[in-house]
Order: structure tokens, then sequence, then C-alpha cells
């Protein structure tokens, strides 16, 4: 250890020791919340192509459900739709990518 470092371990135990024995509980307490919060955990890393998978093969039901209504009325809107030159293009671009 550095003399610095010397200087601050001991100021610490100087100001530890005057505070009341009873009270070291909460000190302690204080002292593990400061390392949780100046040391934090590293997050898992998450691979997307694992996460698209999964999402793929246990897809969220709600989301699901949102999807399929979102595709209803988009297909609703387009099917009423004035624009009849815009409906047959964009069932040329729908019909060739199925």
């Amino acid at each position: 250890m550095t003399e610095k470092n010397n200087v601050v371990i001991e100021d610490m135990i100087v100001a530890i020791a005057q505070i009341p024995q009873e009270h070291w509980g909460n000190l302690l307490q204080m002292i593990k919340l400061f390392q949780d919060s100046a040391n934090p955990k590293p997050e898992k890393a998450i691979d997307p192509y694992l996460q698209l998978k999964e999402e793929l093969e246990n897809p969220d039901p709600i989301i699901e459900v949102a999807r399929q209504k979102a595709l209803s009325d988009l297909l609703k809107e387009w099917d009423n739709d004035d624009d009849v030159e815009e409906q047959k293009e964009t069932w040329e671009i729908l019909s060739s990518l199925c």
C-alpha cells in the first residue's frame, strides 16, 4: 500500500472509532450499499441471434395479437383506399414477397 492509502485507512479507522458501536451495523449496511453502487455487476451479454430465436420459438401471445391486429387494420385501410393504381402496385409487391 502507498503512504496515501495508509493515511486514508487511518482516517477511516479514526472516524469509525468515533461512531457509537450500536450504529456500526447501519454503517456496515451503508458501506455495502456503496460497494454495490460503486462496483455494479456487469449485465450478462445477450446474443441478439439467440434472443430472436427465442422470440420466434416462444412468441409472446400479446405481441402476436397486436401484430395480427395491426396487419388486419393495415389491410382494411388498403382495401378502403380509392387509389386503384396504388392497390395494384402494393399487391404486386406483397405477392412477390410471398
